[in-house]
């Protein structure tokens, strides 16, 4: 139960700091932008693709957004689609924020990462618990 408990907590802060997110951008983003069009990389994932179709990834897959949010304290952040991110940055334009749990070192806002994990359901909440993160840059995301 505690479990539930701690994770309900994580989801709702991940919300927050989303909403927070959303409150506080009104002026234009500081962190740099990706200057070129890039797709998802050798199989993984976009955050759009997993979260329109989770239940056909269930097990171990690779997943490739940009970090919009982070809580080092709970160890979650949240990223949206590198799409939504090309087309409106960091502003609230994503429609799909993926929360994703993981216990290493956080990257930062605006970074692009690829995470290897599972997507893991509690409570009807979808989270994903990431095994592996590394951040990217646009050099290391493929072109379209």
């Amino acid at each position: 139960m505690k479990k539930v408990l701690i994770l309900t907590g994580c989801v709702a802060v991940v919300a927050a700091l989303a909403f927070w997110q959303m409150r506080t951008r009104s002026a234009p983003s500081a962190t740099p932008a990706l200057t070129a069009e890039y797709s998802t990389s050798n199989g993984a994932l976009g955050v759009e693709t997993l979260m329109k179709n989770v239940d056909n990834y269930r097990g171990n897959v690779f997943v490739e957004g940009v970090v919009s949010a982070v809580s080092t304290t709970n160890q979650m952040l949240a990223m949206i689609d590198l799409r939504e991110f090309q087309a409106c940055g960091l502003e609230q334009c994503a429609e799909f924020t993926l929360p994703v749990r993981w216990a290493g070192t956080m990257p930062a806002v605006g970074q692009a990462v690829r995470a290897e994990g599972d997507v893991q359901e509690t409570r009807g909440k979808f989270v994903f618990v990431a095994k592996a993160l590394e951040k990217r840059g646009p050099q290391e995301i493929e072109s379209k």
